[in-house]
């Protein structure tokens, strides 16, 4: 029985065996083997417990994983794409371009007074004001191939692949007359009562 028990031991430590030992005897032996069961059981029900815990921080550990190549790619205020993801994104689609000989037009749209915005308003606005008018930019980048960016402090960058320069300039009319109608104050503003952009549109094939 001294055997038996040792390889019983030998084989649950390996995993090889979770079943109870046989209590054959009410001697010495068979009250270690009574007490072992009970440590056996014991032992294997943390083992799934911690199995379990493994999962669920392995799946925590894929989750921040996820948080932080987003956030590696990914301007925090306005939810747009940073310049370090612009700067990718233009050299594959320039490449694509290239290849194809398709046009591309960038377009940037700068807001005007934003210095002035933030002084008469307040951080917390003008933080505000960033979100509100990135997505009136991106809502007038309709196509899926098309990418728009925080390129600056105050600045978006909207990225138009095979698109010419009328259409380009189509888009960046959308922009300033979406911009306008938001018609957000700005009394600190020497251009006008309201908050407006100045916008370039360039095109390259």
């Amino acid at each position: 029985p001294i055997n038996d028990l040792s390889n019983f031991v030998f084989d649950y430590f390996r995993f090889e065996d979770r079943k109870k030992f046989d209590i054959r005897k009410n001697n010495e032996i068979g009250r270690l083997i009574y007490s072992f069961n009970a440590f056996a059981e014991k032992s294997g029900n943390r083992l799934v417990l911690l199995n379990e815990n493994l999962e669920k921080i392995n799946e925590e550990l894929a989750m921040a994983k996820t948080d932080l190549k987003r956030h590696t790619r990914i301007d925090p205020v306005t939810n747009l794409c940073n310049r370090m993801e612009f700067d990718k994104q233009i050299d594959v689609e320039w490449r694509r371009m290239q290849r194809n000989g398709l046009p591309m037009s960038l377009i940037l749209s700068s807001i005007d007074a934003f210095d002035e915005f933030g002084e008469t308003y307040g951080r917390h606005l003008q933080d505000d004001l960033l979100m509100e008018l990135a997505g009136i930019v991106e809502k007038n980048c309709m196509r899926a191939a098309d990418l728009v960016a925080r390129f600056g402090v105050n600045t978006f960058a909207s990225l138009l692949p095979e698109t010419d320069s009328p259409g380009a300039a189509k888009v960046a009319g959308k922009i300033l007359e979406a911009i306008e109608k938001s018609a957000i104050a700005h009394e600190s503003s020497k251009i006008a009562k309201i908050v407006t952009l100045s916008v370039g549109v360039g095109t390259v094939v």
